[in-house]
């Protein structure tokens, strides 16, 4: 993957990158795998929070129904 020695994935220009409305793969195409996940579903309606997390920041999305609703990105302060 092109990420490997490139490296951290959680900054602010990919955070920028990552819009509302932006498929689910699409923001795992830009940031690789999540740090973590969590999902949940009522009727038609899927929600997920993922987490891309590092030294430097954390990065949080919400997906509804596979896309993004609300994105978050904390920079950690050296």
């Amino acid at each position: 993957m092109l990420l490997i020695g490139c490296g951290s994935s959680v900054n602010q220009e990919n955070f920028d990158r990552i819009q509302p409305g932006m498929a689910e793969m699409e923001v795992i195409n830009i940031l690789g795998e999540p740090t973590e996940s969590s999902s949940m579903e009522i009727g038609t309606l899927s929600g997920t929070t993922s987490s891309w997390e590092d030294e430097g920041g954390k990065i949080t999305i919400q997906f509804v129904n596979g896309k993004v609703k609300v994105r978050n990105f904390k920079k950690y302060t050296d």
